[in-house]
């Protein structure tokens, strides 16, 4: 009786236990969540160079598609962006950490990432696209065209995946932001490079990449959207609130236009199809 008696004490101690932590688990999350709907500041992590999304402009100030729409989500949502500048692979896991609010560097939506993060609705649909050196145009066209050869991406990028999933015979080169990998293509490292489409395509218009061409084909169609940490749904809300509103207003296609100088009815839908674009110099 004295055994039963201490294991059912035992067992009324951890339920306590149990139902003690869950409150206040609730507790933090009702208070997260307050602070989220009313907070008028938030941390942003972004990387310094993947025009046009997020760059830093001649006077060192970051810029481009990302942060102009951040912002003006922010005007409608009540809250200024605080942007912090790191590797691109390093941005993730820090707002995992919860040490930034948001994430803003052109991520795209796959079922990996949102299983260590939030992502916010999608703001665009673009793919990716091969450069390649100009002395190979007219011999790759498709992705088994780079077994064999160097190959340069980004490092913790979707390209990377990618390209080291499907690409079983070619030499995979990483490299730290795209300003290093654009430098490594110049340089002679390698032959062919895979980014996003709109990055290479202003890298080629801005000699960013030189002696290049890209590939017609585009493929691996992708969403792109921010990130935020998990167990944040109000701040989760409160991002996408505000986007819907500057899309509904038309502030959204006006920094569309600005950064891509296209008409949206040729931009892809959600599905991935549509018509072409191209990217122009934004107006300084």
């Amino acid at each position: 009786m004295i055994k039963t008696n201490r294991a059912v004490g035992t067992a009324l101690v951890m339920a306590a236990l149990f139902l003690g932590y869950a409150a206040a688990a609730e507790e933090t999350t009702d208070a997260q969540d307050q602070a989220d709907e009313k907070t008028t500041l938030l941390k942003v992590a972004a990387e310094d160079y993947f025009p046009p999304f997020v760059y830093l402009d001649d006077s060192k100030h970051l810029t481009g598609f990302d942060v102009e729409l951040l912002n003006a989500i922010g005007r409608e949502e009540g809250f200024t962006c605080i942007y912090e500048i790191m590797d691109f692979k390093e941005i993730q896991p820090a707002v995992m950490q919860g040490r930034f609010d948001i994430g803003a560097s052109a991520f795209a939506v796959n079922y990996e990432r949102k299983q260590l993060v939030e992502m916010t609705n999608h703001y665009l649909v673009t793919s990716l696209s091969i450069v390649v050196d100009d002395f190979l145009e007219g011999t790759v066209s498709r992705l088994e065209d780079l077994d064999g050869k160097n190959v340069c991406v980004e490092s913790g990028t979707y390209s990377e995946t990618m390209a080291k999933a499907r690409l079983k015979r070619a030499a995979v080169l990483t490299f730290n932001g795209s300003e290093a990998l654009n430098q490594a293509f110049n340089d002679g490292q390698c032959q062919l490079l895979i980014n996003e489409k709109l990055q290479n395509q202003y890298s080629l218009q801005t000699g960013a990449l030189q002696h290049a061409v890209m590939m017609p084909d585009e493929f691996n169609s992708k969403q792109i959207a921010f990130i935020v940490p998990k167990n944040r749904p109000a701040l989760l809300e409160r991002i996408n609130r505000g986007l819907e509103k500057i899309k509904e207003n038309g502030t959204y296609d006006q920094i569309f236009m600005r950064w891509f100088k296209v008409d949206l009815r040729a931009q892809p839908d959600s599905s991935g199809e549509g018509g072409s674009y191209s990217v122009l110099m934004p107006d300084s």
